[in-house]
């Protein structure tokens, strides 16, 4: 009479006189638990998984990205570019984001394209008047350049010399000082010199004969994006 049937738990004795779950059942909560942790240890591995996989494809273009934007302030004004910032945080922050290193604060600018209204990056190590001085050196050495490329021999009527260098110098404001985003004017007259395959002429490419627009055909390949340009230069063999 005292004996409980199989596979059954005893009777406890409690205030209820109620019984415990049958072996059974406890077992099947057991393999349930077990189903559970299990797939949710699955979907924790997948989505790290992911997560590893999102990483890898995303550190290259990301270093790309990066690489070509310090390539933009290199080509722009070198070591003395730096932007001008007003931060409530403090001089660390300001200097932090306006560092040469520090590639964010320029970032959507360099991205962009051309814009009307461009941001004046400002030169805090030279003056007004040397910044002046080196423009005009450099636009008679770009002038001279100009009027005896072959490459523009058939174009004088239509191209001014003086007006492509004026163009390429709106790169650049009165002081001196880098303008980003690159302004139309300047993108214009990169299209000109490349459709004119003037891109592919060595005198352009060579700083003693063409002066700073020599710069053109170095930094060709980070130009082009930002212009939306077709650069015809040696080093992609369109020329």
């Amino acid at each position: 009479e005292n004996a409980s049937p199989p596979g059954s738990a005893r009777c406890g004795g409690g205030a209820f006189g109620g019984c415990g779950l049958t072996t059974r059942q406890r077992q099947r909560q057991e393999k349930t638990r077990t189903v559970a942790l299990s797939i949710g240890g699955v979907i924790s591995m997948v989505l790290v998984v992911e997560m590893i996989i999102v990483i890898a494809l995303l550190t290259g273009p990301l270093i790309g990205v990066f690489t070509s934007m310090k390539t933009a302030l290199d080509f722009l004004g070198g070591q003395s570019v730096r932007v001008a910032l007003s931060v409530d945080s403090g001089p660390n922050l300001t200097s932090i984001l306006s560092d040469k290193d520090g590639l964010i604060s320029t970032a959507a600018q360099l991205l962009g394209p051309p814009a009307a209204t461009p941001l004046e990056v400002r030169n805090f190590d030279e003056g007004e008047g040397e910044g002046e001085a080196a423009e005009g050196q450099e636009e008679s050495v770009f002038l001279k350049w100009c009027q005896e490329a072959p490459c523009l021999a058939d174009e004088r009527e239509r191209i001014s010399c003086a007006a492509l260098d004026a163009d390429l110098a709106s790169a650049r404001s009165a002081s001196g000082a880098p303008v980003i985003p690159l302004p139309r004017t300047f993108c214009n007259a990169v299209s000109v010199l490349s459709a004119s395959k003037c891109l592919c002429d060595p005198d352009l490419a060579n700083p003693a004969v063409s002066g700073e627009a020599s710069s053109l055909v170095k930094s060709a390949a980070m130009i082009g994006p930002l212009c939306r340009v077709d650069m015809l230069v040696p080093s992609n063999g369109k020329c």
